[in-house]
């Protein structure tokens, strides 16, 4: 028997059966990577093997670990395995973190509930697993919390925390999801070197095959809570036995057809902003400590362009899209849209504001979860000057979402009732109903499936070409950008590092920062989907 298995393992909550026969072997200093689309029972298969399940939860079959079946263990009896043999590394690590405990006391935490560690000799080994995942060492001290991180370092305090009592298994559920390719190479490298070094086994879940290409040994492909086909990754990107399979290796890296439709005529101008904030740890907010977030920033877009705005997380771009509507202050600089100048926090003239709307990278978290669809995506409309009868507005609603590939019987829905890439869709259609100029996607795609993905980029490809639509396409996921934007700027710390045609740009790039970024693409190489070896 394997070092860690699964048999036939079924999970049903309440009526409904959510996983079906699932069956797989782990062994030690192996990577296992399940992938499959949101919704195919990835998480829940983790969360079945540590009993985390929701109410109303009923499994069968068997889970065999170290030559014991722990499938009916109790709770009681599973506290004394999770992170102390089978640890976790959640994919949001900001909610998987508590805000109010230091770093080092979170992770000393499990050291102190599962070991005889005094507080002080669990804290010097929690700096110690910190300073193993490479956090930097200003980070270490006893006063940081984790607010004051980014996301990839968040994501290694989870891991450092994973591994403190040194399991034999880690689970990571989508751990490298929404960070930039720079961050996620970091984390895979690391999670590859834990394997390599300590012997550990890792249960590796995303839904993107090209991170599975960079460190996995097998693969299961997951779809509707089955697994269609497991095996040695090499092998089954090779043969791609099952539709699903293709399905998934065709949408990686995936290129939407568009036209070139670009004019001559500037649409928004940004020249030379600058934008600074202040930290002050007095209590009467007293200006300390000046910091910079974009310095001296200029470009152009023009009308019918897709621009792209790429970089790592704090390279600025947010502030920059936040900027741009009008949402942060300007030090210096101006910003014109249709040579109309855009005041930070002014919009007294609406036809100003009405050029330009915002797809944000969570579609659920920028909707009102108790308001209908209806009202969801009729919201713009109030900053037009006519007024709008109910039927005009009924018709419009109707009509955007037509328009983004959704029901007009959707508009009496609430946004809880769709899956990630419909609430997309609806965020897409809330943008465009008032046809705005110019159309900005702040990672809009970054955290949505591979398929989903391909099919929104074919969605804004579309609408772009029928409506001569200008975006502002700001993502960290440099492939997304290359195969849609027509230029992109590179960003870092707060300045524009390159710009130019976005193919050229990224793939032939002149500065060490943009080489560092392009090298950081997770890809599948055309020797391993023709079945040659993986590179180690």
């Amino acid at each position: 028997m394997s070092f860690f298995s699964i048999k036939n393992l079924n999970l049903h909550i309440r009526e409904k059966k959510l996983l079906n026969d699932i069956s797989f072997d782990l062994d030690k200093g192996e990577v296992l990577g399940i992938a499959g689309e949101s919704g195919s029972g990835k998480s829940l298969t983790a969360l079945s093997i540590l009993n985390l399940l929701p109410n109303f939860s009923r499994k069968t079959g068997f889970i065999y670990f170290d030559n014991k079946c722990i499938s009916d263990f109790t709770d009681k009896e599973m506290c004394k395995i999770r992170g102390k043999d089978i640890s976790m590394i959640f994919q949001e690590p900001m909610t998987a973190l508590n805000p109010l405990i230091s770093i080092n006391e979170q992770v000393a935490e499990p050291l102190l509930i599962h070991s005889n560690h005094s507080k002080k000799e669990a804290l010097e080994i929690a700096t110690y697993y910190l300073e193993k995942v490479e956090l930097p060492r200003n980070l270490l001290n006893d006063n940081v919390y984790p607010h004051e991180l980014s996301g990839g370092q968040q994501q290694r305090v989870l891991i450092a925390k994973s591994l403190v009592l040194k399991p034999r298994i880690i689970i990571a559920d989508e751990p490298t999801t929404s960070l930039d390719v720079t961050t996620q190479k970091g984390i895979l490298d690391l999670l590859k070197n834990l394997v390599n070094q300590d012997g550990i086994s890792l249960l590796l879940i995303t839904h993107d095959l090209a991170v599975l290409a960079q460190c996995a040994h097998s693969v299961a492909i997951m779809k509707s809570g089955e697994i269609l086909e497991i095996g040695n990754l090499e092998k089954i990107f090779k043969t791609k036995k099952h539709p699903y399979t293709k399905k998934l290796l065709n949408s990686v890296n995936y290129s939407p057809t568009k036209k070139n439709t670009s004019s001559k005529n500037i649409l928004l101008s940004v020249k030379s902003v600058s934008t600074s904030y202040y930290n002050s740890q007095s209590l009467f907010f007293t200006k300390q400590n000046k910091s910079n977030i974009l310095n001296d920033i200029s470009f152009e877009i023009y009308e019918g362009e897709i621009f792209g705005v790429v970089g790592e997380s704090g390279s600025g771009k947010s502030t920059l899209v936040k900027t741009i509507l009008g949402l942060q202050d300007l030090e210096k600089g101006e910003i014109l849209i249709k040579n109309k100048k855009i005041k930070a926090n002014k919009f007294d003239d609406l036809s100003i504001r009405s050029m330009m709307q915002v797809v944000f990278q969570d579609p659920y978290g920028s909707f009102n979860p108790r308001h209908r669809i209806k009202r969801l995506i009729s919201e713009p409309l109030f900053l037009l000057n006519t007024i709008q009868t109910r039927k005009e507005i009924d018709e419009k609603v109707n009509y955007a979402l037509e328009e983004v590939g959704l029901s007009p019987n959707d508009s009496n829905k609430f946004i809880h009732e769709f899956s990630g890439g419909q609430r997309q869709r609806i965020a897409i259609a809330r943008a465009l109903i008032i046809k705005p100029k110019l159309l900005i996607l702040d990672e809009a795609v970054s955290s949505l499936d591979v398929s989903i993905k391909a099919q929104i980029l074919d969605l804004l490809v579309e609408l772009a070409n029928r409506y001569n639509l200008t975006y502002l396409f700001v993502s960290h996921d440099l492939s997304v950008v290359q195969n849609i934007a027509n230029r992109v700027i590179v960003m870092k710390s707060g300045e524009i590092v390159e710009q130019g045609k976005a193919k050229q740009i990224l793939t032939e790039p002149k500065k060490d920062y943009t080489k560092s970024l392009v090298e950081a693409i997770p890809i599948i190489s055309r020797r391993l989907l023709n079945g040659g070896q993986i590179a180690k």
